[in-house]
């Protein structure tokens, strides 16, 4: 379920919710590593601005043109082959530490389950369309929370953004 600027949060700072209850049926089978991965997801037209490993958590950010490439590979691995479920928040900041609008809201390019062995993973990539006249530097960051099951995901109504692990992928990144 993607929720897009519907809470009283997002409409103070504009960023986007992905919240994904994963009831794995089906997966797309896949052995990488992380250059591997990145490679995959990014042209040779795209210039990387920030990549970012945590164990098995893969993220970039790239530039695509007059948008940012988004992308991230997340271990959903939980216990008794069940898959966890997690809330991923993308924030794009000027260099005055405000978020900067989105355009119009993402396209996702792709999103899919992937099974390694005894390992699950949910892999995404979206573009995002940024007011470039906002700002022409920019701070990307993510925030992730992972849980053990669907039904131990709160509302947005219940959700503090202070839950989420901030990753600082990159600082003072020039886009044009």
């Amino acid at each position: 379920m993607h929720d897009y600027n519907t809470s009283k949060r997002s409409l103070k700072r504009v960023h986007i919710t992905i919240i994904f209850i994963l009831l794995v049926t089906t997966m797309t089978t896949a052995s990488c590593g992380y250059d591997e991965w990145l490679k995959s997801h990014v042209t040779a037209n795209e210039e990387i601005l920030c990549r970012y490993k945590e164990g098995n958590d893969y993220y970039f950010v790239s530039k695509s043109g007059r948008k940012l490439k988004a992308g991230y590979r997340i271990d959903i691995t939980g216990e008794k082959g069940r898959s966890k479920s997690f809330i991923i928040r993308w924030g794009f900041k000027n260099s005055n530490g405000d978020y900067i609008g989105l355009s119009k809201e993402p396209v996702i390019e792709k999103a899919e389950f992937i099974s390694e062995g005894n390992n699950k993973y949910f892999d995404e990539v979206a573009l995002y369309s940024v007011f470039h006249n906002v700002s022409e530097v920019v701070d990307v960051a993510v925030g992730i929370k992972k849980y053990d099951s669907a039904s131990n995901v709160p509302s947005n109504e219940e959700f503090e953004d202070s839950e989420l692990k901030e990753i600082i992928l990159c600082e003072e990144v020039l886009l044009d």
